[in-house]
């Protein structure tokens, strides 16, 4: 049931495939924005712009998915079946990831370039963006059900998922630039434990209250 509920959303992005490419392009755009106005800034600035990027675009990369299921009454018939809210979960949560994982590859080697970010390991950087882009996907769920029927929840989505990712994003900033200056793994590794813990607490949130969320 899992694998297919994940199809289904995969199936109806790929579909449209307006989230992708709106995402795509507004990732872009700020690359080049935030490009122009870097200036003379320390080393971290690009780091710190490419995340807040990925977690701007993620913001609203997870409004417009509820939106269009919204739109498409899809969320209210799911949700209605005899399915397991858990299960609607955890199949929302791995779309949304590897969603967002695939934009994220297209937007590295633009970011890399225009904000002249240089690392030696990327496979580090790939494993990290990893466990951020779960984390998203697993707090971004929770909220945008959440919202789904308020009248601004294009507002309130960016509103309630920044303060919660806020620790989160500086784990990831820290742990980047950790490995952008080569340093051993034990000085940022509090940072990637703060991930890992953040990724299975909102986890076990949202598979816990995700019936009580959808009723509301």
């Amino acid at each position: 049931m899992l694998k297919t509920l994940i199809n289904k959303e995969m199936k109806v992005e790929l579909r449209t495939k307006q989230t992708f490419t709106s995402m795509l392009i507004l990732g872009i755009v700020l690359i080049f924005l935030f490009s122009i106005s870097m200036g003379k800034l320390d080393i971290d600035a690009p780091i710190t712009f490419f995340w807040v990027i990925i977690f701007l675009i993620s913001s609203f990369g997870l409004y417009r998915s509820y939106q269009n299921e919204k739109d498409m009454g899809s969320f209210l018939m799911t949700t209605s079946s005899p399915i397991d809210p858990s299960i609607i979960y955890l199949a929302k949560v791995i779309a949304f990831f590897i969603q967002i994982t695939i934009i994220q590859l297209l937007l590295a080697p633009i970011a890399f370039f225009f904000l002249k970010i240089n690392l030696d390991n990327y496979l580090l950087l790939f494993i990290l963006s990893l466990g951020a882009n779960l984390f998203l996907s697993v707090l971004g769920n929770i909220i945008c059900s959440m919202t789904l029927h308020s009248k601004n929840n294009e507002m309130i989505i960016p509103i309630l998922l920044f303060p919660f990712s806020t620790p989160v994003l500086l784990s990831v900033i820290k742990s980047t630039a950790g490995i952008s200056e080569g340093a051993m793994f034990s000085i940022y590794s509090n940072w990637i434990f703060l991930i890992i813990a953040s990724v299975i607490v909102f986890l076990i949130i949202g598979i816990w209250s995700y019936n009580d969320i959808i009723k509301e």
